[in-house]
């Protein structure tokens, strides 16, 4: 139906009409279709712009983004206080941080526009080696820094871009890193490692050490001459089990009745030793060795052997003496009672108890003097009982020689004695003089009692003075070897306890030899004995302790020394003992302030004059006269005077024909002695 209308339609037409219509119908149709298209057209144009535009922010935040960040970057790199450089693949610097600027003493902008502006020549050939082998080179380079001559590890890196899917070598990454530290540090544990090998070496124990295989990997020359080994074999590393097995095989081991259980205890401990241990070995020869084994470097362990056969059979020596000092005490006639440092009872004898009528469980519970004396009470003839009882504590602390007789409320007189010892404790004793019918044997008994008494007190401090040696001396060795770090790290605050033990050390076997001397001297057994001598000589062979004691002890040293060569004559060994005492004692006075100490020689024809001057706080006048006393002990905690020792310098001295004096200035002490400038 549509079509026949449609049909009809058209018949009222002629074709060329018709054909208009249709050409307009056509041209209708294109414009419609082309404004529709356009129209589509413009909005997708919009929407594609409108994503370029989005896109165009996005970038250009990202852009900014990354423009902070290289910043940053480039910021951080200008922080590090190391040279940075980027090369191109013409080996020209495109980058380099502040610190390469700032080493090579270039403005970036330049370094970049010339490119050819290095660390050090040979720079480029380096980076050049690196593109060319593909890998980092690394090299070690002095380069002149700040004007000075330093080590540096110097590193070319090279780059290769891998973007296009293929490599491609675009240059080189450099930094040098300053290694003059580290070198410092490699000479000094060169140093530290070489000074322990000379110690190990000089050491007369035996030392071995085995590494976490259990196989030796250093002995010393002890070591070998311990065991009697063949030095080739030991150079070869065996195993710590063979050893054992050639140590049993020579019976040098304790004997023992389950070796392989022996062994096997000894090898457990490479993994189970965490700490120090020490044991015993005798052996079958009658040897007795202390074995020290510490753990060593990642299982590994280092093993320390000390012959202690002498030591043992001093040790049962001592004993035996002090058993028979004991019993000697013990039946001596007079009463005495050894009070320590805090006033407490240590020693007595049966005689003490008798007298006092003290019971022994009492005694043994080491009452203070105070106890005693408030047990005594009833026997003292005094009236004023605290003022006496003050008086006789102060008396027992006074560190002097005192004697008095006591006339006892019993009617008994007695004889009492005061003696100070150099451990700082107090010889108390006692003797019954009441027998007045016989005065004269009473006094040569009593003469004979204090001559026995001296004698023994004689024999007993310089018989504990030697024993102490040998123990002083391996703590102030072991002391030292732990303030060095030889086997381990120590905190500073263990050193300065270690310092403080080895001061302590070496003022206790200063005073151990003082005493020993004094007693020589006083038993008559010591001469002087002059030689000629060139004093610069001997001062040069004292100075070196002098300056170590004064560095020790932070203390500045001042000197006046002759110059040229200079003969005098005198008791050389004794003079420089004289030296060092009187030094010595100024460093330990000079200890807490800002110390400063002088040392002055003045050598005339007839005379020589050695002065000694410090800053310490200076010794009151009424002490000066007593400084020299050997029992002599300053008033004030903040002075300390070497009593012993002076009292020694001022003998020898006064053996020499000359004389000692001390002066208090306003800025310190001085110490003056002279001795006749004679030749034999």
């Amino acid at each position: 139906m549509l079509i026949h209308s449609i049909t009809g339609f058209f018949a009222q037409f002629s074709i060329l009409e018709l054909s208009l219509v249709i050409l307009l119908l056509l041209f209708l149709a294109g414009l419609t279709y082309f404004a529709v298209y356009n129209s589509y057209l413009a909005e997708k144009y919009k929407k594609r712009l409108e994503a370029v535009e989005l896109e165009s922010k996005r970038f250009h935040k990202l852009k900014n983004t990354y423009a902070a960040e290289l910043k940053t970057f480039a910021d951080l790199l200008d922080e590090i206080n190391f040279p940075i450089w980027q090369r191109d693949k013409n080996l020209k610097i495109v980058y380099c941080n502040a610190r390469f600027c700032e080493i090579t003493g270039s403005i970036r902008d330049e370094i970049l526009q010339q490119g050819d502006v290095e660390l050090f020549r040979g720079s480029s050939s380096m980076a050049s080696k690196a593109m060319k082998a593909g890998q980092t080179q690394v090299t070690e380079q002095n380069i002149i820094i700040s004007g000075s001559n330093t080590l540096n590890q110097v590193v070319e890196i090279p780059v290769t871009d891998r973007s296009y899917g293929f490599s491609s070598k675009t240059g080189t990454i450099g930094f040098a890193l300053n290694f003059t530290e580290l070198q410092a540090v490699r000479e000094r544990l060169k140093l530290s490692v070489e000074l322990q090998k000379r110690l190990l070496e000089s050491l007369n124990n035996a030392v071995a050490i085995y590494n976490a295989n259990k196989r030796l990997e250093y002995f010393n020359e002890a070591f070998v001459d311990l065991w009697k080994f063949d030095e080739e074999w030991l150079k070869k590393g065996p195993s710590y089990s063979e050893i054992l097995e050639v140590l049993r095989e020579k019976r040098k081991l304790p004997e023992q009745v389950d070796f392989v259980n022996f062994k096997r205890e000894n090898d457990a401990m490479f993994s189970n030793l965490l700490n120090k241990k020490e044991d015993y070995y005798y052996l079958p020869d009658g040897t007795v060795l202390k074995v020290i084994i510490i753990p060593y470097e990642q299982r590994g362990l280092l093993m320390y052997y000390e012959n202690v056969t002498e030591a043992i059979n001093l040790e049962g020596k001592y004993n035996t003496l002090l058993s028979v000092q004991k019993q000697t005490i013990d039946n001596l006639n007079e009463a005495v009672a050894l009070f320590g440092e805090d006033g407490r009872l240590k020693l007595y004898n049966p005689s003490y108890s008798e007298i006092w009528g003290h019971t022994k469980s009492l005694l043994n519970s080491e009452p203070h003097i105070r106890e005693l004396l408030e047990e005594e009470k009833y026997l003292y003839p005094y009236d004023d009982w605290e003022t006496f009882k003050d008086s006789f504590v102060l008396l027992m602390q006074s560190r002097e020689v005192n004697e008095n007789k006591l006339n006892r409320n019993d009617g008994i007189v007695l004889l009492q004695r005061t003696t100070p010892l150099s451990n700082g404790a107090t010889l108390l004793t006692y003797f019954d003089i009441t027998d007045k019918e016989n005065v004269e044997k009473s006094l040569r008994a009593e003469k004979r009692a204090y001559e026995e008494a001296d004698r023994i007190k004689t024999n007993f401090l310089g018989n504990v003075s030697y024993e102490l040696r040998s123990p002083l001396t391996s703590i102030m060795g072991f002391t030292e070897i732990l303030m060095m770090e030889y086997y381990d790290k120590v905190s500073v605050k263990s050193k300065e306890y270690l310092k403080a033990i080895f001061d302590s050390s070496v003022r206790l076997k200063n005073l151990i030899d003082n005493i020993i001397e004094v007693s020589s001297i006083e038993a008559g057994y010591v001469n002087i004995t002059r030689n000629n001598f060139s004093l610069k000589d001997a001062l040069s062979e004292i100075i070196p302790y002098i300056e170590k004691e004064a560095e020790r002890k932070n203390i500045k040293l001042n000197y006046r020394l002759p110059t040229g060569t200079l003969y005098i004559t005198a008791d050389k060994d004794r003079l420089m003992q004289v030296i060092k005492t009187v030094m010595t004692n100024s460093f330990i006075a000079s200890y807490e302030r800002l110390p400063e100490v002088s040392f002055n020689v003045d050598v005339q024809p007839n005379y020589i004059r050695f002065e000694v001057h410090d800053n310490a706080r200076t010794i009151p006048k009424e002490d000066l006269p007593l400084v020299f006393d050997q029992f002599y002990k300053a008033h004030s905690d903040s002075i300390s005077i070497n009593g012993i020792g002076l009292y020694l310098s001022k003998r020898i001295i006064e053996m020499h024909g000359g004389f000692i004096m001390a002066e208090s200035e306003e800025d310190g002490n001085k110490f003056t002695f002279e001795i006749p400038n004679k030749r034999v």
